[in-house]
């Protein structure tokens, strides 16, 4: 999980909040739940790591609203496929994602902002979250993703905090 570096953002969120900073305390629990439920036996594809971490932190009971938040954040981040069943975000509809986007176009990187609507809408994905996933403060912020990459080097897309 560490190593992948795929995890950022809730990995930081549950071991400063739920381990007092502890990252070895963290590690060695989880180790022990996949101990425990087989996964160290099994071959595990990159979206299961989010299925099951998610199923860590329900086992340990310190699920909530900010754990998913986060890693459904960091899943869409470092993959391309949909979310996993046991994450979710407010669906937005279509004429509140027009108004979204249309609210937006000046903050959106330059190659998209000629690109009418339809073009546009072909080269990203906005979400709704229930909390800003950079700092959990700001509640129900619109993050738009971008199929760019932010450097050559780097799995993670681009990503847009939209008002």
């Amino acid at each position: 999980y560490h190593n992948c570096q795929s995890f950022t953002h809730i990995l930081n969120y549950i071991i400063e909040n739920y381990y007092e900073d502890n990252e070895f305390g963290f590690y060695e629990q989880l180790g022990k739940f996949f101990n425990q439920t087989h996964f160290s036996d099994a071959k595990i594809s990159r979206a299961q790591l989010y299925t099951i971490l998610n199923d860590f932190l329900i086992y340990r009971n310190i699920s909530d609203n900010n754990t998913k938040t986060l890693l459904s954040f960091d899943f869409l981040l470092n993959n391309s496929s949909p979310l996993p069943d046991n994450l979710y975000l407010h669906e937005i509809s279509k004429s509140e994602l027009y108004d979204v986007i249309q609210n937006n176009i000046s903050d959106m990187p330059d190659i998209y902002k000629p690109l009418p609507y339809k073009q546009l809408i072909k080269h990203l994905n906005v979400y709704m979250f229930d909390i800003n996933p950079i700092n959990t403060d700001q509640k129900n912020v619109y993050i738009a993703f971008f199929d760019i990459k932010q450097s050559a080097a780097g799995n993670s897309k681009a990503y847009k905090i939209l008002s």
